[in-house]
């Protein structure tokens, strides 16, 4: 338990989300279709952060190539 719920708050689910996973795993069985809903949608949390952080590297990646060109033609966007 201790194992999914550290990749939980690394991945950004808040504590009283976790708190309400942990305890739903001590009712046991009958809660697997509710722990899998929560951890379907934290699933798609995560992956949309990921898609937004693969466009901030991106502009990144752009931004060191054109400094990496000596490229000076855009001085005034940093």
């Amino acid at each position: 338990m201790l194992r999914i719920l550290t990749r939980l708050k690394a991945t950004g689910m808040s504590i009283a989300e976790m708190r309400r996973y942990a305890e739903l795993c001590r009712v046991g069985p009958q809660t697997y279709g509710t722990r899998r809903e929560m951890l379907e949608a934290h699933r798609q949390q995560v992956l949309d952060r990921i898609a937004a952080l693969q466009t901030d590297l991106e502009l990144i990646e752009s931004k060191i190539k054109h400094y990496a060109e000596g490229d000076t033609r855009d001085l005034a966007s940093p």
